[in-house]
Formats: C-alpha cells, structure tokens, sequence
C-alpha cells in the first residue's frame, strides 16, 4: 500500500468524496487520487490552488474528507497544517502525512536535500501522539504515512527529553506506533475510546559524550579523545599579482568565505596561508578576515607542501591541549556544504591516520552546477594523532593514497563544490551541456552569493 492506494481506500468510504492536498509539485499523487472534488495547494505548480497553505486555510470555508499533506517538511508547519486541516474535516475525516519516516539521518535534515527528503516531519507525529483529542499511528510503508484521526487518542504518551536522531533510531516504533497494513484497517476502523487510557512514557536516552545529533557517526567510542580540527587555505603563497590577487579575493568573498562562515559546527580553526612578501595594502585586506576562528599565517612563499606541512605542525598553540588533529584542504575559490565541518567530526574514527574523502560534489560555472564525483578530490581531510601529524599536505590530494588508506564518507547529497573560472588553468568545465541546471536550484546548504557570482548577475 502507498499512499495513493490508501488515500483512494479512504475516499472510497465516503459519499461525496471531497479531497484535499496541501503541496501537489508536479501532480503525482494528485493526478491519481480519485474523488469527486479535489483542491490542491501549492504556492508553486500543480494543483488548483496558487498559494501557501496558511494563505489558503485562512479563507477555506470547504470542509473535506482526506486531506493530505505533503508541503513543507518542517515540524512546526506541518502541526500549523494539521491544525488547520482539523477544523476543515468532516465528522468522520481522515488527515494522511507523508515523509513520516526517514530512512537515514541525511533524510531528516531541515534543509531541503537532492534525493531523499523528510525533513524532520516525523517531530511532528510525536508531538500529535501526546496530544488527548488526536488519534495518531504511522503505516511503515511509503517513507511513512501518518494518520490522524479527531477523536480520543487511544494510545497517548508522554515524550521526556530532545527529539533527536539517536533516539529516532533507538526509539522509533515506540514514539511513532509504527504499524503494518492489517494493523493500519484495524485503527481506521476503531470506535472512539470512552476511557482515557493510560500514558505511556517514553523516557530520555542519555546522549553520548561527544556525539553530535545533527549528521549520524560513525564513531565507535563512548568518549572521543580531544582533538583540534584546523581548515587549511593556501590563498596566495605564489602569487603576488595585483590583478590575481583582485580577482582571487572576489571569488573568496563570493564563494568561499560566506560557505565557511555558514557551518553549523563551528568548533575549527581556519588557517589563510598568506605570502610574507604581499604588499602593505593586500595584507591588510587578508588580515580584515581574521575573527575568533580565523587566522591568517605568513609564509616566505613556499609552495612546496611539505614546507607547508612542516609549517603547521610547529603552530603548536593551536592544538596543545589536543590528541588527534584534523586538518582539511579548502581551496580560495570553492564551496562547503553547511555541515561539511560537523560531518567530518562525527565520521572521524580516531584510532590511526586516515583520509577522509566525500566523493560526491558539484561543479559550478557561470551560473549553471552539474554533479561531479572524485575519489581523492580537493576537499580531503587528514585525521591523525597530534604527535605523528604530517597533516593533509603531505602530499598532492590526489596522491595520498600512497600516504596512507582513504575511507570514502557516503552521502545521499554533495558536499563540496568546485568553482570554475577563466583564471583556473586546471579546473574547467566540461564541453558537453548535459546534466547542467541553474545554481538556484542548489541546496541553500550550499551558501554563497548567488546574485553576484563572477558577475553572473548584475
């Protein structure tokens, strides 16, 4: 059963039939729904209805009897859309969610994703669950279909503690009341419950040391050792030309500083390695970008990585009261993902030297991104202990595999992205125009000025 077969089941029950669908996109389940009348909401394409779903219940005076929501999957709008949807139910109407239960922690994201995406819906059938005059069950089927039902909740519980993503995992029949198909007819087909039944309460998982909730970790350990998580730019240590150094500071403003300053997990240092030789009036632009995390580093102009490396391991301030050190390779002229940082920390194992890899990304040029795939790629980390650090720029990033093993993280999402431009000899777009899209269409984890990019747009 999927959700056009049981929203189809449910019409089927009733006389007139009357449909309603908040967030239709290309029709797909709105096509195949069969009933007499049917409204869809969509403040972008499909449907018959041109608007948000708070600007359309605000004047709806119809009442329904399925109503279906599929909008926006954020927790708070989809009890608003709950909320609204109960007042325009039939006596014996039926409130259907999709996206109720995500498949990984990527899926639950709040930020809209390629591929796969909840969003964190699935808070929200945990909060109608604890509410007395909502009867509340999630069929397993179909990323998860909530129902709701305006009568005496027949199995309430009372939730202690954050929803987050571990307790999702450990905890997910319980908080959902996930049920298979023969138990989905027997909960349609219930009476209302006179009595109130006993609470059930769901009791606080103790949260791991260490752990972060935001991407799931592969970390084994209860308690990670310290560790120091250093971002490696190497912005102008061979080259002192002014019309470079005008055209590689756009670009970082444009696209690199404002990805870096948009991570969710700010616990790094970013490290801009400068040429000591720059003139008065470029160091004192470079050094404008210094804050808490931010620092710039002036070299004799050596270009040679492990001049570099040898370098950064004498910065011992910057990770005294660590065991292990990360450090990663972001270029002045590239995108990070908003929770590439957090993703890294989470997946790093702490144990023995390793590489740590994303191998799905993008490329963007003028104003148009395609996907792009490397499995020893620019964006790579180093993760060691902090007296054996020879650090990510030990060797070229596409060599390091003869330095040490590369663990590919898996992600549903890209996580860098290369910027392509006239000043960039070995990074140029491909000849071919298939697989390009427009740069808005990009995940707005993907933070940068999108208006202004290389003067794509004026």
């Amino acid at each position: 059963m999927n959700r056009v077969h049981l929203i189809n089941h449910l019409l089927s029950q009733c006389s007139d039939g009357r449909y309603l669908e908040i967030g239709c996109a290309s029709n797909r389940t709105f096509n195949a729904v069969q009933a007499r009348t049917k409204v869809g909401v969509d403040p972008v394409r499909g449907g018959t209805v041109r608007a948000t779903s708070d600007e359309f219940f605000q004047t709806c005076t119809d009442q329904f009897d399925v109503i279906f929501i599929d909008g926006l999957h954020l927790h708070e709008q989809v009890l608003r859309d709950v909320h609204n949807s109960l007042a325009r139910l039939t006596p014996n109407g039926v409130i259907v969610l999709h996206d109720c239960l995500p498949k990984c922690e990527a899926h639950q994201l709040r930020q809209k994703q390629s591929g796969g995406w909840t969003g964190d819906v699935w808070k929200a059938i945990v909060e109608l669950r604890q509410m007395d005059q909502c009867d509340t069950c999630v069929f397993e089927g179909d990323w998860g279909l909530g129902i709701v039902i305006p009568r005496p909740n027949s199995a309430p519980i009372h939730v202690k503690g954050p929803l987050t993503w571990s307790r999702f995992q450990q905890q997910r029949n319980q908080l959902m009341r996930v049920v298979n198909e023969n138990e989905l007819m027997e909960f349609l087909d219930g009476t209302p419950h006179d009595a109130s039944p006993d609470v059930e309460t769901i009791p606080e998982i103790p949260q791991r040391i260490g752990t972060n909730d935001r991407i799931h970790s592969s970390r084994k350990s209860q308690s990670p050792p310290s560790f120091a998580h250093l971002l490696l730019t190497r912005f102008n240590l061979g080259n002192l030309d002014p019309d470079w150094l005008e055209h590689r500071i756009k670009l970082f403003e444009q696209f690199t500083l404002p990805s870096v300053r948009s991570q969710s997990n700010n616990n790094f240092t970013w490290l801009l390695l400068c040429n000591k030789a720059t003139p008065a009036s470029w160091r004192r632009r470079l050094t404008a970008y210094e804050n808490g995390r931010t620092k710039t580093l002036w070299l004799e102009g050596a270009k040679q990585l492990k001049v570099i490396a040898d370098f950064i391991k004498k910065q011992t301030t910057l990770f005294s009261q660590s065991s292990y050190v990360i450090t990663t390779r972001v270029d002045n002229d590239d995108v990070l993902h908003s929770e590439f940082v957090n993703m890294i920390q989470c997946s790093a194992r702490y144990v023995d030297r390793e590489f740590l890899n994303f191998p799905r990304g993008l490329l963007w040029a003028r104003g148009r991104v395609r996907s792009l795939n490397h499995g020893s790629n620019s964006f790579i980390s180093c993760v060691e202990p902090v007296d054996q650090i020879e650090t990510v720029f030990t060797e070229q990033h596409d060599r390091l595999s003869s330095v040490g093993p590369i663990r590919q993280i898996a992600s549903l999402e890209p996580f860098w992205m290369r910027v392509c431009h006239d000043q960039n000899i070995l990074n140029r777009p491909p000849d071919t125009q298939e697989g390009w899209f427009p740069d808005h269409d990009v995940s707005p984890s993907f933070v940068f000025d999108r208006e202004h990019a290389l003067g794509t747009k004026e």
